[in-house]
């Protein structure tokens, strides 16, 4: 029973993910989060262009997944950050 359950990895996150974001009581702590996401970003960003950094880090900030494509590995296949 438990091989079936969890030998599917990616089915397995699809429904939990699905059962967290239609939870309606779970709906005000999964704002909390995209909230404090998208601030520590917008800080992340500040903070490495404060340091004087030339190149464009204005994907760190834009970006509306919670994986992003380095800027690093641009020139090859995106490597993502979980």
């Amino acid at each position: 029973m438990v091989h079936t359950m969890y030998s599917s990895p990616p089915l397995h996150g699809a429904c939990l993910v699905q059962e967290i974001l239609t939870a309606p009581d779970l709906r005000p702590d999964v704002e909390l989060t995209v909230d404090r996401i998208i601030a520590m970003r917008t800080q992340l960003r500040a903070g490495i262009e404060g340091a004087g950094k030339k190149n464009s880090w204005r994907h760190i900030a834009d970006q509306i997944a919670s994986a992003s494509p380095t800027s690093i590995e641009r020139t090859r296949r995106p490597q993502y950050l979980h």
